[in-house]
């Protein structure tokens, strides 16, 4: 086929897990062959539980072969892995979600949460696509959360997450931190260095807001806004968009945020 058309793309599928030692082996056998590993990820499948996410801080690739690192760090080990053996091969995923559990129920909203958490490690760990599966199927009400409904075909949370990650695709992710466990940062800037992103993901309870204190090195905003994808309840399918207030704080590159309670909160700073 590359001898057709030397541009196109190879994508292999061969484990569920990139950490696996057999994908070093089909490096070393076939990576000139190859240019996309393509690696499904579902976490904790049959058991995934909102409870136990709740308390997984970060959030690691968990399901019934494999309790391993997080996704960003098996999306970084893959591509050191394959570059220590002479080869430039990125990764992909074309099948992910939070995988069902037929004996605990999730509403929509929670699975759209779960799942920010995990389209936010691939970001950072440099995944070069990711398709949420399914887009449309007829799934029955316990299992996959989809980007439409499945009978109305209106937008859910799903949709919600992907639009608000969406501002940073083809950007550049920067390095963010956290001292709060149940509060995840996912941080970038754009190619004109006039904007930054700041994701963070609540991890909470009912009700649960939260005083966040902010840290801005290096980037002097001349505008802040901020919007937040919450739910009046835990149990809701449909979520709720909110603008919170975002202040500036004591000292230089301080900023301050109170996170709604069970929320995904993108603040964009911009200067002219």
């Amino acid at each position: 086929m590359k001898a057709v058309d030397p541009n196109i793309k190879i994508i292999v599928n061969w484990r569920p897990e990139a950490d696996h030692a057999e994908w070093t082996t089909l490096i070393q056998q076939a990576g000139a062959y190859f240019d996309i590993a393509d690696v499904h990820f579902y976490y904790d499948w049959g058991l995934a539980n909102w409870d136990t996410w709740l308390n997984q801080n970060p959030m690691r690739n968990k399901n019934q072969w494999h309790d391993g690192p997080t996704y960003k760090e098996e999306i970084e080990q893959f591509h050191i892995n394959a570059a220590s053996l002479g080869y430039d091969i990125k990764m992909t995923s074309l099948e992910w979600n939070i995988a069902p559990n037929e004996s605990v129920h999730h509403s929509v909203f929670q699975h759209a949460l779960m799942q920010s958490e995990m389209l936010g490690q691939f970001i950072e760990g440099g995944l070069s696509m990711a398709c949420l599966w399914p887009l449309i199927w007829d799934v029955g009400d316990e299992e996959f959360r989809s980007i439409l409904n499945q009978n109305t075909y209106t937008p859910t949370p799903v949709f919600e997450i992907h639009k608000m990650y969406s501002e940073v695709l083809g950007h550049r992710v920067v390095q963010s931190s956290t001292d709060i466990s149940h509060v995840r940062p996912v941080a970038a800037l754009s190619l004109d260095g006039k904007t930054v992103w700041l994701y963070l993901l609540h991890k909470s309870g009912e009700g649960m807001t939260f005083n966040t204190n902010i840290q801005l090195d290096g980037f002097a905003p001349d505008s802040v806004q901020a919007v937040s994808l919450t739910a009046n309840n835990l149990n809701d399918d449909d979520g709720v968009l909110v603008n919170p207030t975002v202040e500036m704080g004591a000292g230089p590159g301080l900023w301050r945020c109170t996170l709604p309670p069970h929320s995904l909160t993108m603040i964009t700073f911009t200067k002219n």
